[in-house]
């Protein structure tokens, strides 16, 4: 999962998506991982413990929030 200023990207053996930062609804934390919901059925979820450290993770929440705030500017 790759987050750039224009949409978060997955890509996988299976399937590729590209979702722009207006999709996303909100970013949820919680202690072992980020969401951001896309739709009441569908969300990424980024797991704490695919980040190198604690300041990646709070990096990557702060990040998202930021892009999310600037669309609902």
């Amino acid at each position: 999962m790759t987050l750039s200023d224009d949409a978060v990207r997955v890509t996988s053996r299976v399937a590729d998506s590209t979702v722009p930062w207006t999709s996303v609804k909100r970013v949820i934390r919680e202690k072992s991982y980020l969401m951001l919901p896309i739709s009441k059925r569908e969300a990424f979820i980024l797991p704490r413990r695919g980040f190198e450290t604690e300041e990646r993770f709070n990096d990557a929440w702060r990040y998202a929030s930021k892009q999310i705030s600037a669309g609902l500017a």
